[in-house]
C-alpha cells in the first residue's frame, strides 16, 4: 500500500488498478470497485488496526468502511462502503498471494 498523509491506495497485483468507491459516491452502500489511478480521495484508504490481526478499511472521502454485504460467505459477494458497526463484515485481514 502506498500511503499518502495517513491514506494509502490498495492496487490490484494482477491489473495494477486500485480500490474505489464507485462514481465518488459518499452514499452507504456504494459499491467497492477497482479503477484506474486517478488521485481522488475515493481512492484512498486508512487501514485501522483493530489489534487482534484485524482490521477496518476506512474511504478518506467519505469516513466509511468497507463492508462485506450482508456477511455474505458465497462467492462474488458484494463490498461496499457503509458506517461502522464493528461487526466481522467489516473486519479485514491480510496475508501473503497464494500461487
Amino acid at each position: 500500500m502506498v500511503v499518502f498523509d495517513g491514506f494509502g491506495i490498495v492496487n490490484s497485483m494482477e491489473s495494477g488498478k486500485v480500490l474505489d468507491v464507485s462514481k465518488g459516491s459518499p452514499d452507504a452502500g456504494a459499491r467497492i470497485v477497482q479503477w484506474d489511478w486517478h488521485g481522488g480521495d475515493n481512492q484512498r484508504f486508512a487501514i485501522e488496526d483493530l489489534g487482534n490481526a484485524a482490521f477496518v478499511i476506512r474511504a478518506k472521502h467519505s469516513g466509511r468502511v468497507l463492508d462485506l454485504v450482508k456477511a455474505s460467505h458465497n462467492d462474488g459477494a458484494m463490498i461496499v462502503q457503509w458506517d461502522g458497526h464493528g461487526r466481522p463484515n467489516q473486519q479485514w485481514k491480510f496475508g501473503h498471494a497464494i500461487d
